[in-house]
């Protein structure tokens, strides 16, 4: 690490981090290739997915600070001011991930696990006790785009429930 600060470059994510990343994007593209074709190898794969978003998503809490959701997560006002920023072509730069950055991520961690789970409840027990139908997928979808959409407008879709 030292010879890296002295070069001018800012160490921003720490080995466990680096190594989720890659390991997601290598077991994933691991589950997609390997589809039904290869359920000998795409379940183990869904799985691991899966250990490995419970691992990050323990990290985010414990983790060094640059780790944490607490660094990049912003609430409602602060994504919608900073995409306002963006829009106007006067946005702050950040170290890591910015406001809307944090969005993605929290919606990309929240839509691997749907996936990953609703893919374990396909092959076990418990998908005779909650149904796939769909419907249910097409809950699923509305819920996400509308909560995607009331935290950057910071409009309350969800309230219609």
């Amino acid at each position: 690490m030292q010879g890296s600060r002295a070069s001018g470059e800012v160490p921003v994510w720490d080995l466990l981090v680096r190594l989720f990343h890659w390991g997601l994007v290598l077991l994933i593209a691991i589950t997609f290739v390997a589809d039904e074709g290869a359920k000998w190898l795409h379940e183990p794969a869904g799985y691991a997915v899966l250990g490995l978003v419970a691992i990050r998503l323990a990290w985010g809490l414990i983790g060094p600070p640059t780790a944490r959701f607490a660094s990049f997560v912003r609430g409602p006002h602060e994504v919608g001011q900073y995409l306002e920023r963006l829009r106007r072509g006067s946005a702050p730069r950040y170290l890591g991930h910015n406001p809307a950055g944090g969005v993605m991520i929290v919606l990309l961690l929240a839509t691997i696990s749907v996936v990953g789970i609703t893919g374990w409840m396909s092959e076990s027990d418990a998908s005779t006790s909650a149904s796939l139908s769909p419907d249910f997928i097409l809950i699923l979808t509305f819920l996400f785009s509308s909560a995607t959409t009331s935290m950057t407008t910071e409009r309350r879709y969800l309230s219609v429930l």
